[in-house]
């Protein structure tokens, strides 16, 4: 987990996973909470209103808060 708080107006958190293992992802942030009950090797960034997928591994059961766009990114 990495958070940049540095700038109020342009927190980010990014929720890496390095492993090909999967893992359930809950992250609460002021945007609101984004899960996953699978999350495989990649990165999800919550970011001005959107969520931000990078994923090379499986990415099963997400949860978003209404009215964030999900945005596909590589992978």
């Amino acid at each position: 987990m990495i958070a940049q708080e540095l700038d109020p107006a342009s927190r980010a958190w990014i929720a890496v996973n390095p492993e090909d293992a999967l893992m359930p992802l809950r992250l609460e942030t002021p945007l609101g909470v984004f899960s996953a009950e699978r999350c495989g090797v990649g990165r999800i960034e919550p970011r001005d209103g959107e969520l931000r997928v990078d994923t090379l591994g499986e990415l099963g059961g997400l949860r978003v808060p209404e009215g964030v766009a999900v945005r596909r990114e590589g992978g």
